[in-house]
């Protein structure tokens, strides 16, 4: 049987993206140390991804 994790990259108040789409505050704060938070080892540990098209596209950009 699969195990569901739900990742979801949001803000204090519950946003995803600005009013306008825009997903520059996920890397807009600093990172001396370059630390991938866990990233790296979650998707390690998951075999598909479900992604929505505005977001999969502004990865690729």
């Amino acid at each position: 049987m699969r195990e569901i994790k739900l990742y979801i990259a949001s803000s204090i108040d519950g946003f995803i993206a600005r009013p306008d789409g825009d997903l520059d505050w996920l890397t807009g704060f600093p990172n001396p140390g370059k630390s991938d938070y866990g990233y790296k080892d979650f998707f390690n540990s998951i075999d598909t991804v479900i992604i929505g098209n505005h977001t999969y596209h502004g990865i690729l950009a």
